[in-house]
């Protein structure tokens, strides 16, 4: 019922989010060109379509529209991980340092001049800051093998400060040099331009280890919602789940972040 629609719902707006843009492209064609690239025996005949077409179809904007759908389900799943953990309709992955380490992470890349160089650095440097914040708040927040919730908040909290204010101190050393300042400012705003096939296959590997973690812990997920002593009376280990659930979360945020 409901995915059904949802899924439907989801392959209208893949196609038509192709389709529609400054050069509009016809649904017919869009997804002959997408069926040739994607349906592994070939047979279709793509001689009555431009070039120009093709390339606008497949390597232009089929490549935003995958990497803007698994990111939105990379931070959707981490969301309602994050939002069972600590039982607030309110948390977002951000709130344990995720997505300011992974700002830190990308400006430190433009900034030293390895974006530049190397397409993958940016992407990896944020990745990589996203998982080191998250290490660095459950190390701080963790005492005598347990890991409370308010504490670990409350630890999210500042250490995303800090690392905010890290970033801006970067920021303010590079403002003599306009155009690494303004691509780090882009950069922090997100944004879909200039992706390709290449970022879709970085992401998709993390996306896909992160459903499945969140399929296998669901149980233990809608347990944590109605208390810890409560999930831990029904056999959950408390304290393994939350390490899994918060490393699942920021493996999908860190993701995210690094190519959007």
């Amino acid at each position: 019922g409901f995915f059904a629609v949802s899924l439907s719902l989801l392959v209208l707006l893949i196609v038509l989010g192709v389709s529609v843009g400054s050069t509009q492209v016809p649904v017919a064609v869009v997804l002959r060109v997408l069926a040739a690239h994607l349906w592994p025996f070939g047979g279709f005949d793509l001689s009555d379509i431009s070039a120009g077409q093709q390339a606008i179809v497949w390597q232009l904007r089929a490549p935003r529209v995958a990497v803007a759908a698994l990111v939105g389900a990379a931070l959707a799943v981490a969301g309602t991980q994050m939002q069972g953990l600590f039982r607030n309709p309110l948390a977002s992955p951000d709130i344990v340092g995720t997505s300011a380490g992974g700002a830190l992470g990308a400006v430190v890349s433009l900034v030293s001049g390895l974006a530049m160089r190397q397409m993958l650095a940016l992407p990896l440097f944020s990745f990589a800051g996203s998982l080191a914040a998250l290490f660095a708040v459950y190390v701080i927040a963790t005492r005598r093998g347990r890991t409370p919730v308010a504490t670990l908040l409350l630890t999210g909290i500042a250490v995303s400060a800090l690392l905010a204010a890290a970033s801006s101190f970067l920021i303010s050393l590079t403002w003599v040099r306009w155009e690494i300042a303004q691509e780090i400012i882009f950069w922090l705003m997100g944004g879909l331009d200039n992706r390709r096939w290449t970022h879709c296959l970085l992401l998709l590997p993390c996306v896909a280890v992160g459903l499945s973690v969140a399929l296998t812990y669901w149980r233990e997920l809608d347990l944590l919602l109605a208390g810890e002593e409560t999930a831990l009376a029904l056999g959950v280990e408390i304290e393994k789940t939350k390490r899994i659930l918060l490393a699942n979360a920021a493996l999908l945020t860190g993701a995210a972040v690094a190519v959007s």
